[in-house]
């Protein structure tokens, strides 16, 4: 498979994208097998190594980008397995060392949402951003137990270049 650079913002905004419109597919995949449990969600979490059911919101996230990553013939730089790929704090960290942090959110972008006891709580991604509004929709896994969209302001919101 040939690989391209992600090191530009062009290539890492369409990997962004492609992960998007993947995640968009999606919607509506529900827990079908218990709490933080079903059949799709149990191939997220074990792409990234857990094979127990888990929090799945940035498994969710990482599965999406190396799968669009593969429809690209690209590599991604993202976290594939734990504890960065199944934690929003480990990927805070992870984002901030690789310098993918970005003050303004942008479709194909990554969220975090800050707070809980290790600084974030749950991730999903950027789909679209009314600026005037301040607001992002998003495309999430494990809200409620399933893979939605939703409105947020985006104040008290980390964002992540895809990468």
């Amino acid at each position: 498979m040939a690989t391209s650079s992600l090191e530009t913002a062009a290539a890492q905004r369409r990997l962004g994208l492609k992960a998007v419109e993947l995640a968009r597919q999606s919607l509506g995949v529900r827990e079908d097998l218990g709490p933080n449990w079903g059949r799709w969600v149990q191939v997220y979490l074990k792409a990234a190594g857990l094979l127990f059911p888990a929090p799945w919101c940035a498994a969710f996230v990482s599965f999406k980008i190396h799968q669009a990553a593969e429809r690209l013939g690209m590599s991604a730089r993202w976290p594939r397995r734990a504890p960065a790929a199944v934690s929003s704090s480990f990927l805070f960290r992870w984002a901030r060392r690789e310098g993918l942090l970005i003050r303004e959110p942008e479709a194909g972008c990554a969220f975090l949402i800050d707070g809980g006891p290790t600084g974030h709580r749950h991730t999903g991604f950027v789909a679209s951003v009314d600026r005037a509004a301040r607001t992002i929709r998003t495309i999430e896994g494990n809200i409620g137990d399933r893979v939605c969209s939703r409105e947020l302001p985006w104040e008290g919101l980390t964002f992540l270049r895809v990468a």
